[in-house]
């Protein structure tokens, strides 16, 4: 994902105009520990530092870059997996707990 996210960003900001704007879609996951979500937890952890990195290094140009991380949605896809994490975390209070 960074690799396609970065190449992406890279192509598009020479027709960028100064004080345009990079908006990213990011995600809560990452900063949970929900089971099974490691490669996409992983994925959007980065983004984060994407953007810190771009604000500063396209300060110049006048863009400005944003990460909009949307609540909890439950798509046809994860059908199941809201019922794994509910058991991980009634079982313990705490979903990382290791108790």
């Amino acid at each position: 994902m960074p690799g396609a996210f970065y190449f992406t960003a890279q192509k598009a900001l020479p027709l960028m105009k100064d004080g345009g704007s990079i908006i990213v879609n990011g995600s809560g996951a990452w900063q949970k520990g929900i089971p099974i979500y490691s490669t996409y937890s992983a994925t959007k952890a980065a983004l984060p530092s994407f953007v810190r990195t771009w604000t500063a290094e396209f300060a110049g140009k006048g863009i400005r870059t944003n990460m909009v991380s949307p609540g909890a949605t439950d798509p046809p896809f994860s059908k199941g997996v809201s019922e794994v994490t509910t058991s991980v975390k009634n079982s313990s209070g705490n979903p990382l707990s290791s108790k």
